[in-house]
């Protein structure tokens, strides 16, 4: 229900670029490709200008306040935890000492998750607002604006990529789930490359056998 709620919210915020985007030439496309690709602008960058606003506002600073909020709470209570019990007084087993490592590991790994995101997704938003409210108009250097466009773009995927990485760094839970999945799927690998091998070798004695009743 999570995934259907969040694909749906994606999907009706993206309307307004049907309505105010309008299709143009690109100089940076080769003319044998210009029939084929082109480029949105907006039609009205006033428009435009407030639509970022609220994207900035509902997709960057609303969830940096629901993680900061929620990922507090969690790493506040792991905390809070590894203080109660026997470690309080003293006596702290082998077992104990490593759960409260790992609640510690956690709790830094949700504010390292929060400040990547912060830091990853923040130049294409702020980007979105400087070309609409104009400041870029006066640049002349293209090419290093481009570098800066892709960039930041890129930044928005490097964030979902690294979050694993993150995880596997800072969590050995993670590592030891991430482990069983592969050798799940190694295992699953070998299975099936194996009734290959036996298709292979029945399909080969098949065709012998009939060489030999020819």
């Amino acid at each position: 229900m999570a995934i259907l709620v969040i694909w749906t919210i994606s999907i009706l915020t993206a309307i307004p670029d049907l309505v105010f985007l309008t299709l143009v030439p690109d100089e940076v496309i080769p003319k044998s490709l210009a029939p084929l690709l082109t480029s949105c602008k907006p039609s009205d960058n006033k428009k435009e200008l407030k639509y970022q606003l609220f994207l900035t506002a509902g997709f960057y600073f609303l969830p940096i306040l629901i993680m900061v909020y929620a990922y507090l709470r969690i790493a506040l209570c792991l905390w809070t935890s590894t203080k109660a019990g026997p470690s309080s007084l003293g006596h702290v087993s082998d077992v104990q000492a490593r759960h409260l490592r790992s609640r510690k590991r956690t709790a830094k790994m949700l504010i390292v998750v929060v400040l990547v995101f912060i830091g990853c997704y923040f130049p294409v938003y702020l980007l979105n607002i400087l070309r609409y409210v104009g400041v870029l108009e006066g640049l002349t250097d293209h090419d290093s604006i481009l570098a800066i466009a892709l960039t930041s773009h890129w930044l928005c995927y490097f964030n979902s990529a690294i979050n694993p990485v993150i995880y596997n760094f800072m969590s050995g839970k993670f590592r030891k789930e991430f482990k069983i999945a592969c050798s799940c799927c190694s295992s699953v690998t070998k299975c099936f490359n194996r009734k290959e091998e036996e298709n292979s070798e029945y399909k080969l004695y098949m065709l012998k056998g009939k060489r030999n009743t020819g």
